[in-house]
């Protein structure tokens, strides 16, 4: 490992509890602050006797999560791992990923455990107590052993916090000796020898002359006080980083977070305000979105586990979430507020497991065993109103949209249950040698027919035979019924009399057909049925909700087709929208959500060229994730969520609301000719002229601008001609300077209506969408045809909004 130039010297991993954080926040301090004695320096040719790098994770993940880049990377990189041990390390799935990580990656000889509560074999884990060796049993078996090890340890235990902070400054040299290869006893030898020898410096110093030492002392702060300046500068920006990252991860809570902590302090330690800091916080804040129309993430739900699905009431008021713990959640939609948690010990399927019971509540199964299963039904205040017992294995759950009935069924039978008092009013066994298909089961919009479907017994998953049935609750009968050349239903619509079935029909192991039917369940007529040859059955389909002009879309992969409801005449089809996961139809048009967070708008047309538009691209949905599995829209915006994320992210419009609307005649800024820009290039001997895009120049002709290509802003002195700053990140579009503000700031602009804000050292602090001008301290905006002016505010003022927000969300939480 020495052969190695490491980016960090130690690696600290730790319990995020009081104790234990309190340990590793101390010892990372004592670390970086501690200087080698010079006669090791000398002796050992050590030529970083400062240590100033070392990695400390501030935030444990969820115990599901794997191990993050940010992560993995900063082990590869440490040259030595420290492990803060006590009895609550054992509880961390977290530290064990980390322990057992850097173990692959340089072994366990550079691992050091440090005690700082309960007993060594309590409180150190297993891993490094133990280690595995693969021996061969007299008989010739191979097993593996468990051999102990003693780990390089040192002990600060003590009965309070500050005596164990005095055991760390104590035991310190046990953690920097072997870090360096340095014998432990040489090395505490000559650190108590400098201390002796620094002793009596200072008192010959004082002996000497008083001003000789307040020289001393004054050179000596000036030291400490440069590096301390160095490393918050460092921490400023490393936080400034991890918010970038938050926010680029759509989780915006925890972008404002770190983004406010990089401008004012953490962990008890000031830092200082740097442009990165302020322009994240900026940014999630969304202190210059006025876009009425553009929806953005907002807030999240976080989950224990990895969400597996989620499902909302008929008002999107409420949400009901299953994740891989195990665990079904009731949500508050309007507080973001978990209602109720209910724990299983198996994985739940919350299409057939759970439902919504109308404006009722809710129900959901509980399995403790072949004897002991129930179906319970809570309220929507988390409340438990009843419970009852069944005796079906497998069974599902069912309601109509206002909650008239509850259904419960499983392959052989079908309870349905009055919501009044919970007795079952009907009950439908099916035919000898059939099986229910237990998804898609839909009651009619008056709660008056359940319409599902049947099929063989025959162990035949491909079987091409399908029976839709309509069963009259009323009747207590199966009133009308039709067959289907298809062995799986995708997913089924009810639109007044009608259902619209999406079903597969098995080709060949390789291929597949859709079949399309819309069927009248009431009086048991095929309106139209059509087949879509060679296209799988991983599609989805919805049925807008016009009057007097329903269509019907389908889409997958690249396939897409709209359909006229009435005739069943195609409109429109093969429009590539990529893989869809949500599809949400409102007023004859639909929105379709994908697996790479594009949002395509379609609108019902022949004309090609009006028919779709990309949403994401075209600025009115700011997606950043590329893996969703799907989205639903609710009362509070759209939720989407990851089958690899811990999180439901709610998206919707982040809008400040402190612009208004003004009167507004928009002023000519000036451009340079391409003569002008071409003498110019000569002129300051621009070696990249073949990428330059834009060059414009200051009010005062003090500064020229020039734009690249490859989003670089160069800052030239007109005077010297010097370069005086690159800028990175700027889009090569941008080619007007607006004004300097009082506060020292410069805005620029592009011709499509965008424009970044720069400090007076040429940093990027915020960026304005819509942005058209600058006048009397307010940004000039422009929305469609009409213009508004939005307040311009200065670094307090945002950092107080910063503060605002995170002691609003704490007072809520």
């Amino acid at each position: 490992m020495d052969s190695k130039n490491f980016k960090y010297n130690a690696f600290i991993s730790y319990r995020h509890s009081d104790l234990d954080k309190y340990v590793a926040e101390n010892l990372h301090r004592l670390i970086e602050t501690y200087k080698m004695p010079a006669s090791v320096v000398e002796k050992y040719n050590i030529t970083d006797n400062n240590f100033r790098r070392v990695f400390r994770d501030q935030e444990e993940l969820p115990l599901s999560s794997n191990l993050e880049n940010p992560i993995i990377e900063a082990l590869k990189e440490s040259k030595y791992l420290i492990v803060i041990c006590s009895p609550r390390l054992k509880e961390s799935k977290w530290c064990k990923k980390e322990i057992e990580s850097y173990i692959k990656m340089h072994g366990r000889n550079s691992i050091l455990c440090v005690l700082v509560e309960g007993e060594p074999d309590e409180s150190f884990p297993e891993i490094l107590r133990y280690h595995e060796e693969n021996i061969i049993t007299k008989t010739g078996k191979k097993r593996i052993k468990k051999i102990p090890c003693e780990p390089l340890a040192m002990d600060v235990r003590g009965k309070d916090k500050k005596e164990i902070r005095a055991n760390l400054k104590k035991e310190l040299i046990r953690a920097i000796a072997p870090m360096y290869n340095l014998d432990y006893d040489d090395i505490k030898r000559r650190h108590e020898e400098r201390e002796l020898k620094r002793k009596a410096n200072i008192f010959k110093i004082i002996a000497i002359a008083s001003c000789i030492f307040a020289i001393y002392s004054f050179m000596l702060f000036s030291k400490i006080y440069s590096s301390n300046k160095q490393l918050k500068y460092d921490q400023s920006m490393n936080l400034a980083s991890e918010a970038s990252s938050l926010y680029n991860n759509d989780n915006r809570d925890g972008a404002i977070e770190k983004a406010y902590q990089s401008v004012t302090s953490y962990n008890g330690n000031s830092l200082p305000v740097t442009a990165k800091g302020i322009y994240t916080l900026t940014q999630s804040l969304g202190v210059y979105n006025v876009q009425p129309s553009t929806y953005s993430a907002i807030s999240q739900l976080e989950t224990k586990g990895v969400i597996d699905s989620i499902r909302k009431d008929i008002e999107g008021k409420y949400l009901l979430s299953t994740d891989n713990s195990g665990e079904l959640v009731l949500w508050n939609l309007e507080n973001e507020k978990r209602i109720k948690t209910i724990k299983k010990d198996s994985y739940v399927d919350l299409e057939e497991q759970s439902t919504f019971i109308g404006k009722k509540g809710f129900a959901y199964i509980v399995d403790n065993g072949v004897f002991d299963k129930k179906i319970i039904v809570d309220n929507l205040e988390g409340k438990t109103i009843k419970e009852i017992k069944i005796k079906e294995y497998g069974c599902s759950l069912n309601a109509s949209d206002n909650g008239k009935y509850l259904e419960v069924y499983d392959y052989e039978k079908i309870d349905i249950y009055e919501t009044e008092n919970y007795t079952v009013v009907d009950t439908y066994n099916v035919p000898k040698g059939m099986k229910i298909i237990t998804n898609n089961h839909y009651f009619d919009e008056k709660e008056e027919n359940l319409i599902f479907a049947i099929k063989k017994d025959d162990n035949n998953t491909y079987t091409n035979e399908i029976t839709l049935m309509t069963y009259n609750i009323k009747k207590n009968k199966v009133i009308n019924s039709i067959k289907i050349n298809a062995y799986n239903i995708k997913k089924m619509s009810i639109v007044g009399d009608s259902v619209i079935v999406l079903a597969t029909e098995y080709v060949s192991n390789l291929v597949s057909n859709t079949v399309l039917t819309n069927y009248n369940f009431k009086i048991g007529k095929i309106n139209y049925q059509k087949v879509y040859r060679g296209l799988s059955n991983d599609m989805e389909t919805t049925v807008s909700n016009g009057k007097d002009d329903r269509t019907i879309l389908i889409a997958k992969g690249e396939h897409v087709f709209t359909i006229d409801f009435k005739t069943g005449k195609t409109i429109l089809e093969e429009i590539a929208v990529g893989n869809v996961v949500y599809i949400r139809p409102y007023s004859g048009t639909y929105l379709i959500f994908t697996y790479d967070g594009d949002v395509i708008w379609v609108k019902n047309s022949d004309t090609i060229y009006s028919w779709i538009l990309n949403l994401k691209n075209s600025g009115y949905f700011n997606l950043h994730l590329n893996r969703y599995s799907g989205f639903l829209f609710t009362s509070i915006g759209y939720l989407g969520y990851s089958s690899t994320d811990n999180r439901i992210i709610v998206y919707n419009k982040l809008i400040n609301n402190d612009y208004q609307k003004i009167d507004f005649t928009e002023r000519k800024l000036t451009t340079l000719e391409s003569k002008e820009k071409d003498s110019l290039i000569e002129e300051y001997n621009i070696t990249n002229k073949g990428l330059v895009t834009n060059m414009f120049y200051s009010d005062d002709q003090k500064l020229l601008f020039i734009v690249y290509k490859n989003n670089v802003l160069e800052i030239y002195n007109t005077k010297n001609k010097d370069l005086i700053k690159t800028v990175k990140n700027i889009n090569s579009s941008t080619n007007h300077f607006v004004t300097m503000t009082n506060d020292d700031e410069y805005i620029i602009k592009s011709h499509s209506n965008f424009g970044y804000v720069l400090n007076k050292n040429f940093e990027i602090i915020a960026y304005v969408n819509g942005l058209c001008d600058y006048k009397d301290g307010k940004f000039i905006v422009l929305l469609g045809k009409e213009y508004y002016e939005v307040p311009k505010y200065n670094e307090k003022e945002i950092i107080k909004k910063g503060k605002d927000y995170l002691e609003l969300k704490k007072s809520t939480d």
